[in-house]
């Protein structure tokens, strides 16, 4: 009796060994595609990030100069008009 026991264990753990394999392989690619999703999200959200810093430098640079432009002919007027 033990022995038909023992050995109907041993042939279920052997019949479920594949199948617990199967899960572990799947539990890990499914945890490596999460990790490379991630990762991608996170390069996508940085490359956006350093975009809109770098326009809004751009931005802020040309307001600066046209500024300055804007002042040099304002003072240039200004004299013209007090000669």
């Amino acid at each position: 009796m033990q022995d038909s026991v023992k050995s109907a264990v041993v042939v279920v753990g052997v019949a479920a060994a594949p199948a617990v394999v199967i899960v572990v392989v799947r539990v890990i690619v499914v945890v490596v595609v999460v990790v490379v999703v991630v990762v991608v999200v996170v390069v996508v959200v940085v490359v956006v990030v350093v975009e809109v810093v770098v326009v809004v430098v751009v931005v802020l640079v040309v307001v600066v100069v046209v500024f300055k432009i804007v002042v040099v002919v304002v003072v240039i007027a200004i004299v013209v008009v007090l000669q």
